[in-house]
């Protein structure tokens, strides 16, 4: 018994040094900026592809691309005081989109984010602006909350969540970045 014991002990052991990274951490650190700058092209890419002028066809494809074919959309919707969500998945809110950009034009800027990743899992407050004009700062914030999970030696879209600025809804400027920060009324 005492022999099983220490034979388990020592696997134990044995499991826990080989599971443990002996990765140097300037390895890691490359490994994260490559993780980093991957989910940043992926955020890029989103914005780049729903944006465009009225009548232009999206690149659905390359979008579609960017999810696991699961992921959702939800947006908060305002009418009057009151709030609700709307949850779409990919090809709904593709159907959606491509009505309302036949008849008008759409661009969605990001103006910042910030990223957080554990494990295979990221978090990404994405800060946009949207108008119907190119390059026009003076239309509707928001924040694009987007989780994704790297999968099949890549990362995907789980699902998305945007919520738009209202005077009673103000990004908090710690999301704004230095270049677009504001003094916000407490």
């Amino acid at each position: 018994m005492k022999k099983i014991f220490l034979a388990f002990a020592l696997f134990s052991m044995i499991m826990t040094i080989s599971c443990t990274s002996d990765k140097p951490a300037k390895y890691q650190k490359e490994q994260s900026k490559l993780q980093l700058k991957a989910i940043d092209t992926m955020t890029k890419a989103l914005v780049q592809t729903i944006s465009g002028k009225a009548g232009e066809i999206r690149d659905w494809k390359r979008f579609k691309n960017l999810f696991l074919p699961e992921a959702t959309l939800t947006g908060i919707t305002y009418i009057g005081n009151h709030s609700g969500a709307v949850t779409l998945t990919i090809d709904e809110y593709i159907n959606l989109a491509d009505r309302k950009f036949a008849e008008t034009s759409f661009y969605e800027m990001e103006l910042n984010k910030t990223i957080e990743v554990f494990g295979n899992i990221a978090q990404v407050f994405q800060v946009f602006i949207t108008s119907e004009s190119k390059g026009n700062k003076a239309g509707k914030r928001g924040i694009n909350s987007i989780h994704l999970v790297f999968d099949k030696g890549r990362w995907w879209i789980a699902n998305i969540v945007w919520d738009y600025e209202t005077p009673r809804n103000r990004i908090p400027s710690k999301y704004l970045g230095n270049e677009h920060r504001e003094i916000l009324p407490s």
